[in-house]
C-alpha cells in the first residue's frame, strides 16, 4: 500500500542528480546506502555490509500500473462510474459470492445470471446513473480507458485519466471490495493505481 512505502520509506527522493554537491533528495542520497566513498547517512554502515534503505517518491499525478490495467477495467465495469456502488447486488448473488475463494469473485461477478432470467439494469440503483461501457483505447505506446453510453438517441464517450479511476476506486467501501476479492487491508482497489513510487537502496 502507499501508506506501507511511507512507513519504510527513509527520504523522499524528489530531484533529479545533477553535478553540484548536494545529492540530498537524488537518487544518490546517502540515506538510501552507502558507496565507497560514504557511509549510510541513516544506519552508519559501509558499503560492505550494508543492505541499504528504501525511499520514496511522491508522482504529481497517478500513474496506471501496467500489471493491474486490465484488472482496473474489470472493476470498472463492476461498479457504477459516479458512487463507485456494485451494480448489481442481488441477494443471491451476494450469498453465493461470498462463499468463494477471493481470487474467483472478480470474474463470478461479472459472468453471472441471474437464476430466475432476471435482466440486469442499465443504471445504479442507488444514484440512477447510466452504466457506462468501458474499453480500452491505445494512445501510442500508452493505454488508456474510455466510457462509453449508448442509448437510442445517440453515444456518449468519456475519456478518463488514472487520476479520475484513483478517486472513483477510493469511493469503493471495504464490503463492496471484498465481494469483488479485494481483501481491505492488504489490497485495496485503489492501490493499483501508482501515486507513491519506492526508491531502492543505492546497491540494488
Amino acid at each position: 500500500s502507499p501508506q506501507k512505502i511511507l512507513d519504510e520509506s527513509v527520504g523522499h527522493i524528489y530531484k533529479h542528480i545533477t553535478k553540484s554537491n548536494e545529492p540530498h533528495g537524488t537518487l544518490s542520497d546517502s540515506r538510501l546506502g552507502s558507496t565507497r566513498t560514504s557511509k549510510n547517512a541513516v544506519t552508519g554502515l559501509q558499503s560492505k555490509v550494508d543492505p541499504g534503505n528504501f525511499g520514496h517518491c511522491v508522482l504529481n499525478l497517478p500513474v496506471y500500473h501496467p500489471v493491474f490495467f486490465d484488472k482496473c477495467i474489470k472493476i470498472l465495469k463492476s461498479i457504477c462510474y459516479n458512487c463507485s456502488a456494485l451494480r448489481n447486488k442481488s441477494p443471491h448473488l451476494i450469498s453465493v459470492i461470498k462463499k468463494l475463494p477471493m481470487q474467483h469473485r472478480m470474474n463470478f461477478f461479472q459472468d453471472y445470471k441471474d437464476p430466475l432470467g432476471k435482466k440486469r439494469t442499465n443504471a445504479c440503483e442507488i444514484c440512477n446513473c447510466f452504466f457506462y461501457d468501458v474499453q480500452k483505447k491505445r494512445e501510442g505506446i500508452f493505454p488508456n480507458i474510455v466510457l462509453i453510453a449508448r442509448t437510442s438517441k445517440n453515444t456518449e464517450i468519456l475519456n478518463i485519466n488514472a487520476q479520475q479511476v484513483h478517486d472513483i476506486f477510493k469511493k469503493i467501501t471495504d464490503e463492496d471490495s471484498e465481494l469483488l476479492g479485494f481483501h481491505p487491508k492488504y489490497a485495496r482497489p485503489e492501490w493499483m493505481i501508482i501515486t507513491i513510487l519506492p526508491i531502492s537502496p543505492l546497491n540494488m
